[in-house]
């Protein structure tokens, strides 16, 4: 099992972790759960342009690939019991996927009962994914995003995608001297990007000055 408290830590660390990059590029971001007496009512941020409103932001964290049943343990690097589980498969299943959506859903529409004048923002939904589940977002299909158009996109935040590029161009013989000397020259710096999937059907559009600053 995964502890409750490792849970709200990871939560509570993806959350500034994606706030933090979204100040990286310039904007703001409001946290508005923490302005409710219900968490579960408000999306985790109000993103801001120049002060304005721009997008409706909630970070989801899913921390399980599934769960073993045989070994009583979930399918997860937050779960002790894994490494002594033995072999275990994986079943593919999106269910996590869409019952977030369906929260952040939720969410949002509770959010502009009090505040109808935010109705048009887009809701973007920031998914991190336990190392074994980290797959789902490259598979998720389009068609599935379609059947939310509440949800105007999803998105990963990748990190060091340059750095890891370099070191898979290099060689190995090449990569081993370089760690070995510390040296960092000729390496890209380290960073954090968001790579976004836009929902095609949405009713509101991401704003085209934050798909520039993404991957797609």
């Amino acid at each position: 099992m995964i502890s409750s408290d490792e849970i709200r830590l990871q939560s509570d660390k993806n959350e500034k972790s994606a706030k933090k990059l979204f100040e990286k590029l310039g904007y703001t971001a409001d946290k508005l759960d923490e302005k409710s007496t219900n968490r579960e009512k408000r999306p985790d941020f109000l993103v801001k342009d120049a002060a304005r409103p721009f997008m409706l932001c909630e970070v989801k964290t899913i921390y399980s690939a599934g769960y073993n049943y045989k070994n009583h343990c979930s399918i997860s690097t937050k779960d002790p019991k894994l490494a002594d589980s033995g072999p275990f498969s994986i079943n593919l299943s999106f269910e996590d996927i869409d019952n977030n959506l369906n929260n952040a859903i939720k969410k949002k529409n509770d959010y502009i009962k009090a505040f109808p004048g935010h109705a048009n923002l887009p809701l973007l939904v920031i998914f991190f994914f336990d190392f074994w589940a980290e797959s789902l977002f490259e598979l998720y299909p389009q068609n599935e995003l379609e059947r939310y158009p509440e949800i105007s996109g999803i998105a990963i935040i990748e990190v060091d995608r340059k750095l890891k590029q370099k070191a898979g161009n290099i060689g190995l013989n090449n990569l081993e001297s370089l760690i070995k000397s510390g040296s960092t020259k000729g390496l890209p710096p380290n960073e954090k990007e968001f790579r976004l999937e836009k929902n095609r059907k949405a009713t509101c559009k991401i704003p085209r000055k934050f798909q520039l600053a993404c991957l797609v």
